[in-house]
């Protein structure tokens, strides 16, 4: 019991951190490591982005490896000033609807919030990222 509770503290953790071992693989491995850089934020800290099927034999040997996505996946992105976790509340609410890790995506385009909301400017970069 306590290793089924433990496995599944580990799975919520990886939906409030950075993208998971395996997505950030396929996107390494697919359009290479400064697109990766530039979707999971890591210069903003642990929790600008997240997303990504979970190897759960990794995270503990009694869950099923199966964590294949079976619904459309959701990407979220947040407004101006915000980080993604801005959304954790929205992620909460798919994950209730039955939605795993591997189906909600997110990542964090601009500062952060560091530069007031009147004086953000929209940079191509930004567009270019959450395309």
């Amino acid at each position: 019991m306590w290793q089924t509770l433990l496995c599944m503290a580990a799975s919520a953790l990886l939906v409030k951190a950075d993208f998971t071992p395996h997505f950030r693989k396929f996107i390494h491995e697919n359009y290479g490591v400064n697109i990766a850089a530039t979707l999971e934020r890591t210069d903003l800290g642990m929790d600008s982005s997240f997303g990504g099927m979970v190897s759960s034999r990794a995270l503990c040997h009694l869950m099923n490896d199966n964590d294949t996505p079976k619904k459309q996946a959701v990407i979220l992105i947040h407004g101006i000033t915000n980080k993604i976790t801005r959304f954790m509340p929205m992620v909460d609410f798919l994950r209730s609807k039955g939605y795993t890790n591997a189906e909600v995506y997110g990542t964090t385009w601009g500062d952060a919030g560091t530069t007031p909301v009147g004086l953000v400017d929209m940079k191509c970069s930004y567009v270019k990222q959450i395309r």
